[in-house]
């Protein structure tokens, strides 16, 4: 499904939510119900917010009454940029779940079920996201600014950018919560599939996709922010914050896949295991015909000797890992190619200054 399509509901109607969903949830049902395609009305929240935090710094004095400079558009990347990798993910989410259906023996109502916990918060996990959220907003807006009550339009842009700031910090701990329910849930959905066949392995790659662009959307956000305040090589504090997400990001791309791959090795040591006892089989049957010189057959059991040996190399060389190999390649591009260039862009700006 396009990302620019408007999914539909994902609980049948003869089912009740198992919870109520987010306000997170009911601000993208609203997007997804406006006519024409989603980017649009990211578009449009981008420059709104962008405008209302260029209007804050009129209203505080940052900077003269009708200038328009960059910053509060950069800002304005931050909770545009969250509610729509929200958005995204949750495609992501739908669309594999479909493709791992043929290796998972759920009825229509547990179907519907799966998908509506893969796509929606829970509503009181929201909330307690979102009060979270108040107290690093307040601090992160008034490190900003210094208030003078007694200018009523200072107090209201400082206000207004308090509560951008509150969406921006309420938009992300809501996304890295549903991120985290959502690898999760992969976890237990890996465990449901009753049949692994890795001679059609594509259901078992389904969520690779939906992991690797989690970990993606988390790289993305972390350069972004590196781009516009570059860490230093020569600070430790630097050199945690920078790896941190990296690891994060890392661990949210292979944590949820380590049950289907335990399970995919399992079946390879099954195949290997039958292939194998077939190997021993042949080869008794024609070891005896050599012992009791009965070479009636020898040359049928040497085609099937040499038939389940080539099956053995073909099992021998079936991948155990849950991705393709361009998912793996993709995601190792994102995480290391940026490295490699900040790096080298640190080093090259010191030689300079040396």
């Amino acid at each position: 499904m396009s990302h620019t399509e408007k999914p539909t509901s994902s609980v049948a109607a003869n089912i009740s939510p198992p919870y109520r969903a987010s306000w997170l949830n009911h601000l993208l049902e609203w997007i997804e119900s406006r006519p024409g395609p989603i980017w649009p009305y990211y578009l449009i929240g981008f420059v709104v917010i962008g405008l209302i935090s260029t209007a804050t710094g009129w209203l505080v004095g940052e900077t003269p009454a009708g200038e328009m400079t960059v910053e509060p558009f950069l800002n304005a990347v931050y909770p545009t940029y969250f509610v729509a990798l929200m958005h995204y993910l949750n495609g992501e989410a739908r669309s594999a779940l479909a493709k791992f259906r043929p290796i998972l023996q759920v009825s229509d109502d547990e179907y519907s079920r799966l998908d509506y916990e893969l796509t929606t918060v829970p509503a009181r996990g929201a909330w307690i996201a979102t009060a979270l959220a108040i107290a690093p907003g307040v601090a992160l807006t008034l490190g900003d600014y210094e208030v003078h009550f007694d200018r009523p339009n200072e107090v209201a842009g400082v206000t207004e950018d308090m509560l951008l700031t509150i969406f921006a910090v309420a938009s992300f701990l809501v996304l890295i919560y549903q991120a985290i329910r959502q690898l999760r849930l992969i976890n237990q959905i890996h465990a449901a599939a009753t049949t692994i066949n890795l001679f059609q392995p594509w259901p078992a790659y389904a969520f690779s996709q939906l992991t690797a662009r989690t970990g993606m959307g988390l790289l993305f956000f972390t350069y972004f922010s590196f781009v516009f305040n570059p860490p230093s090589l020569t600070s430790v504090l630097s050199i945690v914050l920078t790896g941190t997400p990296l690891l994060v990001a890392s661990l949210a791309f292979v944590l949820p896949l380590v049950g289907m791959h335990r399970r995919l090795v399992l079946e390879k040591t099954r195949l290997e295991s039958e292939v194998n006892e077939g190997v021993e089989i042949a080869h008794k049957e024609l070891q005896a015909r050599v012992h009791s010189r009965n070479f009636s057959d020898v040359e049928d059991l040497d085609k099937v000797l040499s038939s389940l040996l080539s099956l053995r190399a073909v099992v021998t060389k079936l991948s155990t890992w849950p991705w393709q190999p361009e998912t793996l390649q993709g995601f190792i591009s994102a995480l290391l190619v940026p490295i490699l260039l900040w790096a080298l862009t640190s080093i090259l700006e010191r030689l300079v200054v040396f």
